[in-house]
């Protein structure tokens, strides 16, 4: 077989199969539009001010809530949904999805779903952004669409609110879903940053520039814009 024969078939290959194990990072498009994200929530202090700072420059946000949260904070998921903004499943405790078996994954999935009253959403993000094969086909069993980013703050690190504001405001491109916390939730780091203060701060400072540039829509919105791009990671860490 030739070179040229190699490649044709190399194509189809990857044209007829599935994106089945991939995970969407950002969308395709020219449209100055991007997707917040904001993981770990909802925090009975900390998400009902982030809802008046994305209220304050008409921001449209998707929250991937931990079940357990959730259940203890049923007021704050409600304020969320008031809002119009979108809600995705994070699990229901936050645990490695490459630690826990198939029967666990399920069950975390599902208590999540339950108590989030998903329906239409059908939105997942792996917990510390880890998944590999087996977790990746369970949330194809379960009619998720994986939801990883493209860009993020890492404002789960101690830094100063100028910082994350810059890297945001360097990073943030059309098509782009960016990954933020309104909490964290059981961190595997030494010193995790749990104090959401200073990524507000920088939040607002990135906002009061890139709304300028920028409309900010949910992740399903997103989808309206232009084509999902699809990136095999095992694991988005």
């Amino acid at each position: 077989m030739n070179i040229k024969a190699r490649k044709t078939l190399r194509s189809i290959r990857k044209q007829s199969i599935p994106r089945i194990f991939d995970t969407v990072t950002h969308v395709r498009t020219i449209n100055p539009v991007a997707a917040l994200t904001f993981d770990d929530g909802p925090h009975p202090y900390y998400t009902p001010l982030l809802l008046n700072l994305l209220a304050q420059y008409g921001v449209k946000a998707t929250f991937f809530m931990v079940g357990e949260r959730a259940e203890k904070h049923k007021d704050v998921v409600q304020q969320v949904r008031d809002a119009g903004h979108a809600i995705g499943n994070h699990s229901w405790s936050h645990p490695s999805f490459i630690e826990i078996n198939h029967r666990q994954r399920w069950e975390e999935v599902r208590r999540c779903e339950q108590v989030l009253s998903l329906s239409n959403s059908r939105l997942f993000r792996p917990p510390h952004g880890h998944q590999n094969f087996t977790s990746r086909l369970d949330l194809l069993w379960l009619h998720y669409e994986v939801i990883g980013w493209n860009v993020t703050a890492q404002d789960w690190l101690e830094q100063t609110p100028a910082e994350m504001a810059s890297r945001l405001i360097e990073k943030v491109r059309p098509g782009c879903i960016v990954l933020l916390h309104d909490a964290i939730y059981r961190s595997r780091l030494a010193k995790p940053q749990f104090n959401r203060e200073p990524m507000l701060e920088a939040l607002d400072m990135a906002l009061n520039q890139l709304t300028k540039q920028f409309q900010f829509v949910t992740v399903p919105a997103l989808f309206g814009y232009g084509r999902p791009v699809y990136t095999y990671w095992r694991r988005l860490d």
